[in-house]
């Protein structure tokens, strides 16, 4: 049985490989960015259904764990990811104009950093979701 760790390994990787499959059409540091962000979030999301069901509970793998509930929120979350991940795109460039323009350059290094927290979220959205699918996946293959 997958223990805490494995879920958080596994779900960092899926979410990092489904940032990298998503920011396909980026440049190379900001899907590095996303890449980041989606490891994060699928790290976030392996760890939901065990938060929902606690391993001590002893409704452990009862509604956090359920398919049919998780389809029916993975199903709503993969329509509205896409606009959530270009809304944040789009912050993430209005935020690198506004450094660029800055002649502060405190002011311009903390618009960078807001810029690049704004690709590491773009990148979590689409980890969190795998994230959680990896974690039913791994608890689906045992007892």
């Amino acid at each position: 049985m997958p223990n805490g760790n494995v879920h958080r390994a596994v779900g960092a990787a899926a979410g990092a490989g489904s940032a990298y499959v998503v920011s396909s059409s980026q440049e190379p540091l900001c899907r590095l960015l996303e890449v980041i962000g989606g490891a994060i979030g699928g790290n976030f999301g392996a760890r939901l259904p065990d938060l929902f069901d606690p391993a001590t509970s002893p409704n452990h793998r009862s509604t956090g764990h359920a398919v049919v509930p998780a389809a029916a929120v993975l199903s709503w979350y993969a329509e509205q990811a896409p606009r959530w991940i270009q809304a944040l795109r789009i912050k993430a460039e209005e935020l690198a104009a506004k450094s660029e323009a800055s002649e502060n350059m405190l002011l311009a290094l903390i618009y960078t950093a807001l810029e690049w927290l704004a690709r590491m979220a773009a990148g979590a959205v689409s980890g969190i979701a795998v994230g959680h699918a990896s974690h039913l996946a791994l608890d689906a293959c045992t007892p």
